[in-house]
């Protein structure tokens, strides 16, 4: 989702409309491998919280979140070296990282007001719980724009 508000200019970046992945299809295919890979970690999230506890489930959440960001600013950040096609791979692979581990922190704060709240305050903290994960969500759409104006071609034109 954070090459959503820059599209444009992901699309430059991987080449523009010569290939697919400079094509609108490849740059939204980058933002819809979080929905592909999501069922996938709502079986994986079930699991972690209930065989792992919410502490661990939490940590290997962020763990492999962490990896899929740094895959995929290593892909971003020596593009040149990888060409169009590998870093757009290094980039859908942390991307479908990302958005599989998604999952997991979506569904903890009811977990989390589950273990750490009374019944007369779980309700309330799982509403903000859930609304600061929907602001992160806004600033993560937001954030790229203001630092992401224009792009040159990977060959440096």
């Amino acid at each position: 989702a954070s090459f959503a508000p820059i599209s444009d200019i992901a699309q430059n970046y991987f080449g523009s409309n010569e290939t697919f992945y400079g094509s609108v299809s490849g740059v939204n295919m980058l933002a819809v491998i979080t929905f592909i890979v999501f069922p996938f970690g709502a079986i994986y999230s079930f699991w972690a919280n209930r065989t792992l506890g919410p502490r661990y489930s939490l940590l290997s959440a962020t763990s492999v979140t962490v990896c899929g960001t740094l895959i995929k600013y290593l892909a971003a950040r020596y593009t040149n070296s990888l060409g169009n096609a590998n870093t757009y791979g290094l980039m859908f692979l942390g991307q479908a990282l990302c958005g599989f581990m998604r999952c997991n922190f979506i569904s903890f704060p009811a977990a989390l007001s589950a273990l750490w709240f009374p019944i007369s305050e779980r309700e309330m903290a799982t509403a903000l719980g859930s609304v600061s994960s929907s602001l992160g969500s806004a600033f993560g759409a937001l954030i790229p724009a203001l630092f992401v104006s224009e792009t040159t071609h990977s060959d440096g034109t």
